[in-house]
């Protein structure tokens, strides 16, 4: 969800309400949230990078860190080649989000473009983590 990293404008004596205390309260280890209003593709792409990044170990902080900066700098051809790659680990009833994506890249490439910060800076750690520092 977009902003959950915001907390209410309501100021209490103790602590500041928002969705990312909540879950920490609730248990959670850790959230990742966004300071802004995000758009859902590039969202997907830096999320499922940084899942990637974390399932090999790196600590959540340089996973998220390590994505951004892939994100910041993506070309449309690397993008491409990540995405045929990405096709081949996902089930064969996963949707057509992949190919379908893929397609649409091949035939506006120049709408590829998330240097501004504008779809990567937002993005926001919070929580416990481990000694790793990979």
């Amino acid at each position: 969800a977009c902003e959950t990293g915001l907390t209410g404008q309501t100021i209490l004596e103790v602590e500041y309400v928002g969705l990312v205390s909540a879950f920490l309260k609730a248990g959670a280890a850790a959230v990742i949230s966004t300071l802004w209003t995000v758009t859902e593709t590039s969202s997907a792409w830096l999320m499922i990078h940084f899942y990637q990044q974390f399932c090999q170990g790196i600590n959540p902080i340089f996973a998220l860190n390590n994505s951004q900066i892939w994100l910041k700098n993506l070309t449309p051809e690397k993008l491409i080649n990540w995405l045929e790659e990405l096709d081949k680990q996902v089930s064969i009833n996963s949707p057509n989000f992949i190919k379908d994506n893929i397609e649409r890249i091949r035939k506006e490439p120049n709408k590829i473009n998330y240097q501004d910060p504008y779809y990567w800076a937002g993005f926001t750690f919070n929580g416990i983590t481990s000694n790793n520092n990979q």
